[in-house]
């Protein structure tokens, strides 16, 4: 996606599914939008996002993929993106 200049912006642990050779897939492009572009009015999960972001960026997603894998490895003192 990222390559077409299009970011996910919303990516957590319940945008990603397996498949049936347990490959994850992202699901869910409701939130994308072009680099540069504003996500006023973008829909997020509760705590799975940084508020301060206002516009399209790749970092969105890798932010939010470094939260997904420090949740996955019990890491929560790395999370980001807290209350």
């Amino acid at each position: 996606m990222h390559s077409l200049s299009i970011v996910h912006n919303d990516l957590n642990p319940s945008k990603i599914m397996l498949d049936d050779e347990d490959v994850p897939r992202i699901i869910d492009f409701g939130s994308c939008t072009s680099i540069g572009q504003s996500l006023k009015g973008v829909g997020h999960i509760y705590e799975c996002y940084d508020d301060r972001v206002q516009m399209a960026s790749k970092s969105n997603d890798l932010d939010a993929l470094a939260e997904i894998h420090a949740w996955m490895n019990g890491e929560a003192s790395r999370f980001r993106f807290s209350e």
